[in-house]
C-alpha cells in the first residue's frame, strides 16, 4: 500500500497555502513533516483526511480514495466531550477492535480511566488520545504534534510506540516543532516551506536538513536581530 499525494494545491480564499505538493509514503514507513507555523502542515493533514478539499491534485491510498476505515487523525488541539471519562473515550474507539486490551495498555500509560477527562492534565489528555489511536488500529496514522504536552519519559514512550507501529506495517505521517523527536523515529523528513515541499531527507541526510533550516532562518532573521539589538543598545545608552 502507498499513500500518494500528487500535484496538490490548496487556497484559503485568495491566499495560496499549498502549491504542487508531491509525497509518496509507502506502507510501513514513518514520515515527518517540518516547517514554520503557517507553512501548511496541518492543512496538508486535513486535506489527506478529507476534512478539506484540494483546489487541484489528488490523494490516493492504495490507488484509490481514502476511506474512513483507512485512517486516523490525531489533531494537535485535542477535543473531548464534557462529562466523559477516559474509559468512555477508549470504549468508543475500541468498539470494533476485540484484540485491544485496555488494562494491558493502561498498565503502561497509568491513566485514571474512571475520572472525567476534564480533570486530566494536558499531558494526560495527550496520552489518552494516543491510547485512542492504538485502540482504533487503522493502517494510516496522521499525528499532528503528538509530542505536545508530554513529559520526557512520555516522549520516549511515544517514540518507542511509533517504531512498534511501524513494525506492525502502519504508515505514519507526523509533525513536530522539535526536530529531534522526528530524527529519532522517521525514515524520511519532508521540509515544507512557502507552501511546497522544499526537500525530503532520508536518515543519512538529516544533518543537511538541519543545515537548510539554519541557513533559511539566518537569512530571514539575522539582519532583523541585529537591528533590534542595535536599537535596544541605543535606548539603553540614552538612559545612562
Amino acid at each position: 500500500m502507498l499513500l500518494a499525494i500528487k500535484n496538490l494545491n490548496f487556497n484559503y480564499g485568495k491566499l495560496k497555502v499549498l502549491s504542487e505538493v508531491n509525497i509518496n509514503l509507502p506502507k510501513g514507513e514513518i514520515h515527518g513533516l517540518v516547517g514554520v507555523n503557517g507553512s501548511g502542515k496541518t492543512t496538508l493533514l486535513r486535506l489527506i483526511t478529507g476534512l478539506l478539499s484540494p483546489l487541484s491534485g489528488e490523494i490516493l491510498w492504495d490507488q484509490r480514495r481514502i476511506g474512513v476505515n483507512d485512517i486516523i487523525y490525531m489533531e494537535s488541539n485535542l477535543f473531548f466531550y464534557p462529562n466523559m471519562t477516559g474509559r468512555d473515550y477508549i470504549d468508543f474507539f475500541s468498539a470494533n477492535n476485540r484484540n485491544f486490551r485496555l488494562k494491558d495498555w493502561n498498565d503502561i500509560f497509568q491513566l485514571p480511566l474512571d475520572a472525567f477527562i476534564d480533570s486530566y492534565s494536558s499531558g494526560m489528555q495527550r496520552k489518552l488520545s494516543i491510547l485512542g489511536v492504538l485502540a482504533l488500529d487503522r493502517p494510516l496514522l496522521l499525528l499532528d504534534e503528538p509530542f505536545n504536552a508530554l513529559d520526557l519519559e512520555s516522549v520516549e514512550l511515544l517514540k518507542k510506540l511509533i517504531l512498534v507501529l511501524k513494525e506492525k506495517g502502519k504508515t505514519i505521517l507526523l509533525t513536530s516543532h522539535v526536530l529531534e523527536t522526528l530524527t529519532g523515529t522517521c525514515d524520511v523528513i519532508h521540509y515544507l516551506n512557502a507552501g511546497t515541499i522544499r526537500n525530503s531527507f532520508t536518515k543519512n541526510r538529516y544533518d543537511k536538513l538541519q543545515e537548510e533550516i539554519s541557513t533559511f532562518t539566518t537569512a530571514k532573521y539575522s539582519e532583523s536581530i541585529k537591528n533590534a539589538m542595535r536599537n535596544n543598545d541605543d535606548i539603553n545608552s540614552h538612559h545612562e
